[in-house]
């Protein structure tokens, strides 16, 4: 009974430990200049955070520990990872006013410096509640899966239609080849970040899709 007990909690936990590695994928790409694969990495953590959840439900392995786990996993994963990428991305660009140490260096590093601590406080303030205060049907602000999966997407998709990185990109092109992304989009693109920054942070109520009775869902 031990064993099985063992491993029943052991398999949604290596699916979130693992995770890491992505998370650490992600961020070792993008200090190297692979910036869709880090991306990619962010929204592969994506569905393994689904994945523990989903295992852990069906094997009925969740724990204090898994919870524990998988907020730390998540703050890699949809608060670092994610910052860094954006921060290391329009920082890298010479034709963005990112490019030069000045005040719109600043403000970047800001902007993602604060998004990064906007994942963490939520992840913090949902671990602090007891069972009786998480509500069951609603979230209070934007989970930070939602929130670093959607930055990577809307990344992905302007870097794949930027005349600067296509070429080398690879793939077909579905919105075809007179669609480009304006060096505007990346002049704004702080913006989403400091959107999504809030509402991780605020208590905008949410409502909950599905069976997440349970609290890996951060």
């Amino acid at each position: 009974m031990a064993s099985t007990r063992f491993f029943r909690y052991l398999a949604p936990n290596l699916i979130t430990l693992s995770s890491m590695i992505f998370g650490l994928v992600s961020l070792w790409s993008s200090h190297n200049g692979n910036f869709p694969l880090a991306a990619w990495m962010v929204i592969y953590a994506v569905m393994t955070d689904r994945l523990d959840g989903l295992v852990a439900r069906a094997v009925k392995g969740t724990s204090e520990l898994g919870m524990q786990l998988d907020s730390f996993a998540d703050s890699l994963n949809f608060g670092i990872a994610p910052a860094f990428l954006v921060l290391t991305y329009l920082s890298g660009r010479p034709d963005l006013p990112y490019h030069d140490l000045g005040a719109a260096h600043t403000l970047l590093f800001v902007v993602c410096g604060g998004y990064m601590l906007c994942a963490v406080f939520r992840l913090a303030r949902y671990n602090v509640l007891s069972d009786d205060q998480v509500p069951t049907k609603i979230f209070f602000g934007f989970p930070t899966t939602l929130s670093g999966g959607t930055l990577a997407i809307w990344f992905l998709l302007f870097l794949k239609y930027d005349p600067r990185t296509s070429p080398g990109f690879g793939g077909i092109k579905l919105f075809g080849e007179s669609l480009q992304t304006p060096p505007a989009v990346w002049t704004y693109f702080p913006i989403a970040v400091a959107v999504f920054g809030y509402l991780m942070a605020s208590r905008l109520p949410m409502p909950k899709i599905g069976k997440t009775q349970n609290r890996l869902i951060s």
